[in-house]
């Protein structure tokens, strides 16, 4: 007992030691989306971090080193400090430095850096919720339900949100051109640039959700036996994926027109519905009440923060009413 202690102490030192890493990770591939240098913003983390760390696990069975959980959170660890030094690397002349730096300050009004620092705490929010929702829900749905149903919520998250990647990447990716339309008024090229971003993403996840329609159970019952009656949870799960990239990048563009804190306070009510919604529907129904939690909070969050970009801005961003215009535009009646 008192070495399991010790392996989960050591595994969690090695954990939080990578947290520094993951945040510049994060914080750099933001600054190289937003100069639109895609690649470094999102390859380092979800591409070359799962092959490093398969690379390196392969050199220490080599190598005859026992594979434990200290072991490989910290080659993890590694992993993350070199990826890291190495986006940076490539960034840096990207970011301004020594006399630029310097000189950026002295420009800047004060007024506006007291904008950008008020602005930054909702943004935080609304970055933890989108970032972090998986984890999020999973500590809440924990003391309601057993391990086990814990560890099929857990996967099916998981897996949606590995989906929902592409259409938050497509959402994204249009965020500078977004900015720059805004800042130019020009409300029909921000419709043109959501339109863009509809295809993709829209294509990845109906693709999911027929892929786990017709072989959802031989899927699942790679991670084991008892996962594979989730079937029906991860199609709803999916769907919310699905429904993200129906409404489109109304989160990014309510960003993009300054409602900050309305974005906050309506991630922060999603929250507050995700977890009302999971006390309400677990005890009952288990799993499936656990993605329907996330189904009624994912559609709660996308219609509000249509209509408050509605009557911000009068812009918005679901397929239906772009499609419609689309069509319109082209001559065919809608």
């Amino acid at each position: 007992m008192a070495r399991a202690q010790s392996r989960a102490r050591l595994a969690t030192i090695a954990a939080a030691l990578s947290i520094p890493a993951n945040a510049a990770l994060r914080l750099n591939g933001s600054l190289a989306a937003a100069i639109r240098r895609f690649a470094l913003a999102y390859l380092p983390d979800t591409c070359f971090r799962p092959f490093v760390l398969l690379g390196g696990i392969v050199l220490l069975m080599g190598a005859g080193v026992t594979l434990t959980a200290p072991n490989v959170t910290a080659l993890l660890t590694v992993v993350f400090i070199g990826l890291a030094l190495v986006q940076y690397l490539l960034l840096r002349k990207d970011i301004p430095h020594g006399a630029a730096l310097a000189a950026g300050r002295q420009a800047a009004p004060p007024r506006l850096v007291k904008i950008w620092r008020r602005e930054a705490t909702p943004l935080i929010l609304v970055a933890l919720f989108t970032f972090f929702f998986a984890d999020v829900d999973i500590l809440l749905v924990t003391p309601l339900m057993s391990s086990a149903d814990t560890a099929i919520v857990g996967l099916c998250l998981k897996l949606a949100l590995l989906v929902g990647f592409a259409v938050q990447v497509a959402h994204q990716v249009v965020v500078p051109d977004l900015a720059d339309a805004h800042a130019r008024k020009e409300h029909g090229a921000i419709r043109d640039v959501v339109l863009k971003a509809l295809g993709f993403p829209l294509a990845v996840t109906v693709a999911a959700l027929i892929i786990v329609a017709l072989w959802g159970e031989t899927i699942l019952s790679l991670f084991g036996p008892e996962f594979t009656g989730a079937k029906i949870p991860l199609l709803i799960l999916l769907g919310c994926q699905l429904a993200r990239a129906v409404f489109g990048p109304n989160v990014p563009l309510l960003t993009v027109i300054g409602a900050q804190r309305q974005n906050a306070a309506l991630a922060v009510a999603a929250l507050v519905v995700l977890g009302l919604a999971n006390v309400g529907l677990v005890p009952a129904y288990g799993v499936l009440g656990a993605a329907l939690a996330v189904a009624i909070a994912t559609l709660f969050w996308l219609a509000a923060c249509s209509i408050a970009l509605a009557r911000l801005s009068g812009l918005r961003t679901d397929a239906i009413f772009l499609l419609v215009r689309l069509a319109e535009r082209r001559g065919t009646p809608a």
